[in-house]
């Protein structure tokens, strides 16, 4: 079965080689939850969102982005983990966190261009 990588386009077999194996390079889809799933676990709420099916590296450049968003909300930005910059958080910042990231990634995996 093919699957496309919904912001680069590019294309990966699910049957064959592009499935992750311990100990090498990942090359396949990633299933991203928007918003993040851990956001929802920091606020103690079921998630709600969409999936967006993205190879690794456009998987990859979208979290640097959503870094960048959460070094906005949190009292320590100097961390580059969404885990610790989000321990550093209050939940009504997560929860604009979680707005912006949310419209921010749409937008993102909509636009015309490769990562």
């Amino acid at each position: 079965m093919k699957i496309s990588c919904e912001k680069c386009k590019r294309e990966f077999d699910t049957e064959t080689k592009d499935y992750w194996v311990s100990g090498s390079p990942f090359e396949g889809i990633d299933r991203h939850h928007n918003p993040p799933e851990e956001f929802f676990r920091f606020l103690e709420r079921e998630w709600v969102g969409e999936y967006y099916n993205l190879c690794r590296k456009c998987h990859k450049e979208l979290h640097k982005e959503i870094t960048i968003i959460l070094k906005k909300y949190s009292l320590k930005p100097k961390y580059n983990s969404d885990y610790w910059l989000m321990l550093n958080m209050t939940p009504e910042k997560i929860g604009l966190a979680t707005k912006e990231i949310y419209e921010f990634t749409k937008k993102w995996a909509n636009k015309n261009d490769s990562c």
